[in-house]
């Protein structure tokens, strides 16, 4: 979802994360294990979004000393992006 938005909104199951999904264009046919075509259709061009709205979440949330929800995928994405970019 952060490649479409700053979400913080917690997510306690498989079916809240799927309700979530589909109120976006773009995911709004998601079924579960479509994800690698939603990857490399969608997603995927939006990985920059993704890092910079993770880094703000994980910011706001670390105001209010609570990092829930929260992720630090940006960090290990950005890294992933760094490696794949020396071969």
């Amino acid at each position: 979802m952060l490649h479409f938005e700053n979400h913080t909104k917690a997510l306690n199951n498989c079916d809240g994360v799927i309700e979530e999904f589909k109120k976006y264009p773009e995911l709004e046919n998601y079924e579960k294990n479509s994800l690698r075509d939603i990857f490399q259709n969608i997603l995927k061009n939006k990985i920059g979004q993704a890092i910079k709205n993770s880094k703000h979440v994980l910011n706001q949330m670390e105001e209010v000393e609570n990092d829930d929800p929260s992720t630090k995928m940006h960090i290990l994405i950005e890294n992933l992006l760094k490696e794949s970019k020396k071969t």
